[in-house]
């Protein structure tokens, strides 16, 4: 590797903690000086591993990583070369050759320029060709992801290809601080959720009057809107409710709500003014749903409580707009993780994956994570053999790129990351872009291949012409863990679309994960930043397409499908939930999206749940 690439590395890793005038200083020390350079060279190290190496560093020393002075680059070597025996001699008491074999080691010149003892550095080559000792593994000759040969990659010439996944123009705003919550923060962004909501529901129906404070005696039924809440640390019901106004609106008083005998449903608002609107029969209601309803004050043997008369639907997303002229046919899988059994590391649905790439032959490939699950048995335990980024490179990212240079030139391929991944570098929700370590992300393919498209979850994307939303949060199971339905009078034996309604409260509330607070015993899988919480909004007008995996039942909207499916479209809006590339430890599902650029509507998206 030359050292402009290698200085491009460094530039691009330790740029990221420039928020200081030393920090500053230590970019140019390691880039303009070359320190950091002669180290990748003298000690066969990648430019991330430096930069980790220098992390660990300055952090047992409680000194501040800005100060990459010489007086620092003794100690810094010294550290260095600390590690490297200590791995070497834990490399050597595992597998030291038979005394008087009179075996030569083997060296293996690193893509970093210095000649090395195999398997004694944690360089790209040398790491994803050591020996796999435990059986947890498979024993193939595990191929290198990068570095590439010069022929194809890092350092050619020329334009690369061009993805046809496009993704959102905000997804730099998912790189932020987290972990630096305030309260007031925090309040803040709740509260003004529920003043924009109050705004949207005013407008919508053309009210005389302010929204209402529901702690306030009135002459007459007013509208109120605010967060449902639950008086219970158990699952939300109808006795449980109640409604959190904003600190504009009323003081943010919680107050609770019970339902008139005879409460009806507003009708149901349209996209289309000309349509006919059809009444609702009730509305599902969870904590962090945002609720409107008309009704007044009360009293009760328990004190003060809202009684609501009327439900108000919230207003709709204006609805997705699909014309011939938008872009053309196309066809994209979309696959969800985890892409291995809990029994083992071998990948057997990842690779049943890329078999029904090869038969479909589509244009575009959208992998969901997780990619290697922190869930994962063996990963808890701590019983695998290799780094974790290893093996991504050799199970996932090296089969990928060998199937799209050797096999399918023209494929697309995103990645969005799941909270749960192991590879990725923000555990937090809303979840920045990036899949695998900076060498896998930076990778520069051949010039006839198009790059990987690294999408933030949730994550906004176009292809064609066709607009895409998806998040790897199991949105719709939370919401049927906390949703409870109140039907209008006289509609409590009116059938309703169970699932649908699910996929409603995303569209109504306007946000890909509505729930606040999350669940207790499902914060892990979310890990939710309040703070940040405004990148989880849909903007303006809904996707065409909303991809929900999930552990409930497989469903999308087609005309014939390979297993059961329910037909899902809410307001010309698509839903897919692809379920997982593994289940019961056996290959999953994948969904195959078919595009047909003559026909107009929801009718020109056609999906298919096949059976891995």
């Amino acid at each position: 590797m030359s050292q402009e690439v290698i200085q491009k590395e460094l530039m691009e890793l330790f740029g990221r903690s420039l928020e200081t005038p030393e920090v500053m200083a230590a970019l140019f020390m390691i880039t303009i000086t070359c320190q950091g350079v002669t180290f990748c060279k003298t000690y066969a190290m990648s430019p991330e591993d430096l930069f980790y190496s220098w992390q660990s560093f300055t952090f047992n020393r409680k000194t501040d990583m800005g100060h990459f002075g010489s007086e620092q680059i003794p100690g810094f070597r010294d550290y260095i070369n600390a590690e490297l025996k200590n791995k070497v001699k834990q490399r050597t008491s595992t597998s030291t050759p038979a005394r008087g074999s009179g075996a030569a080691p083997k060296t293996t010149k690193s893509a970093y320029g210095a000649r090395v003892l195999a398997g004694a550095t944690a360089t790209p080559e040398s790491a994803l060709k050591s020996s796999l000792s435990r059986s947890v593994f498979p024993t193939d000759d595990v191929k290198p992801i990068l570095p590439l040969n010069v022929s194809e990659g890092a350092s050619r010439t020329g334009a690369p290809g061009k993805n046809i996944i496009v993704p959102a123009s905000n997804i730099s705003q998912f790189t932020y601080r987290y972990m630096y919550e305030k309260t007031i923060e925090r309040a803040n962004v709740l509260d003004s959720r529920i003043d924009e909501f109050g705004r949207y529901v005013s407008d919508f129906y053309s009210l005389t009057d302010d929204i209402a404070d529901p702690n306030l005696a009135t002459e007459e039924d007013v509208v109120v809107v605010g967060r449902i809440c639950d008086a219970t640390d158990s699952k939300l019901t109808e006795s449980s409710l109640l409604l959190e106004p904003s600190r504009w609106a009323g003081s943010g008083r919680r107050i609770p709500l019970k339902f008139a005998p005879n409460v009806r449903c507003a009708s149901q608002p349209s996209p289309d003014p000309q349509a006919s609107a059809a009444p609702r029969t009730g509305i599902g209601l969870f904590p962090g749903a945002i609720a409107a309803f008309r009704g007044a004050l009360a009293h009760g043997l328990e004190g003060p409580f809202f009684s609501v008369k009327e439900m108000l639907p919230l207003p709709p997303l204006k609805a997705p707009v699909l014309s011939k002229a938008s872009g053309r046919s196309f066809t994209a899988l979309v696959v969800s993780g985890p892409y291995t059994s809990d029994a083992d590391m071998h990948f057997e649905p990842f690779k049943a994956v890329l078999s029904a790439v090869r038969q479909a032959k589509p244009e575009a490939l959208i992998l969901l994570g997780p990619f290697l699950d922190s869930n994962h048995p063996l990963i808890r335990e701590g019983d695998i053999d290799q780094p974790i980024d290893n093996i991504f490179l050799s199970k996932i990212a090296a089969p990928l790129r060998d199937l799209v240079i050797k096999e399918q030139n023209n494929l697309s391929i995103a990645m969005m990351p799941s909270v749960r991944d192991m590879v990725t570098h923000k555990n937090v929700y809303p979840q920045g872009a990036g899949v695998g370590p900076t060498r896998y992300q930076i990778w520069n393919p051949p010039p006839h291949i198009s790059p990987t498209s690294f999408l933030s979850n949730p994550g906004a994307f176009s292809i064609h012409g066709v607009n895409f939303g998806a998040t790897t949060v199991d949105v719709l199971f939370h919401l049927r863990k906390q949703e409870v339905f109140k039907s209008a009078a006289g509609a409590e034996s009116a059938p309703r679309d169970a699932m649908g309604e699910l996929c409603r409260h995303i569209l109504d509330q306007r946000s890909y994960y509505p729930v606040f607070p999350v669940p207790y015993d499902l914060s892990a899988d979310v890990n939710l930043d309040v703070s940040h919480s405004q990148l989880l909004s849909i903007v303006d007008a809904a996707p065409d397409v909303i991809i929900v995996p999930s552990r409930l039942k497989e469903f999308a909207k087609a005309s014939t499908l390979n297993v059961s499916a329910e037909d899902i479209i809410v307001d010309n809006t698509v839903f897919i939930n692809p379920s997982a590339a593994t289940k019961f430890n056996a290959p999953g599902m994948v969904a195959r999206i078919t595009v047909d650029a003559m026909k107009q509507g929801p009718e020109r998206i056609a999906v298919d749940i096949v059976k891995l």
